[in-house]
């Protein structure tokens, strides 16, 4: 078993049933079946995936303070990944699209962490200035 640390996105993935493609134009239609919204991410796959192999995964990724949220880290702990490092930091959890997993697995979550390890790095250096 190894220890890891995942860093990347997390959000909700809606997927819709059709029965062909391209869709023929309506201007209303009520699919009652085939909706379906799952939590995704290359972020939470990677995590999930080491996690069932049975390694000790640290994920970092950030959720919005909303209902997905709340769903998402419920799902991680019934999973039994830690969620220690998931920052509910955003009005609203992402809703999956490649621009959106690019800006926040590339800069947003590991900037997060950068700044939060900086101001933590500055005030340990404080208290041992106080301390001295």
């Amino acid at each position: 078993m190894s220890n890891i640390l995942v860093s990347g996105l997390i959000n909700i993935e809606t997927t819709l049933q059709c029965d062909e493609f391209p869709i023929d134009y309506s201007p209303v239609r009520y699919p009652f079946f085939g909706i379906q919204n799952t939590i995704s991410g290359v972020g939470y796959n990677v995590a999930k995936a080491l996690t069932l192999l049975s390694d000790n995964v640290q994920f970092m990724s950030i959720i919005g303070k909303d209902k997905e949220g709340e769903w998402i880290t419920d799902e991680l702990k019934s999973l039994h990944i830690d969620t220690q490092y998931i920052t509910p930091s955003i009005a609203q959890t992402p809703i999956g699209g490649l621009l959106s997993s690019l800006i926040l697995t590339v800069f947003l979550v590991p900037m997060v962490y950068y700044v939060v390890d900086t101001i933590k790095e500055r005030m340990n250096k404080k208290s041992k200035k106080i301390a001295e």
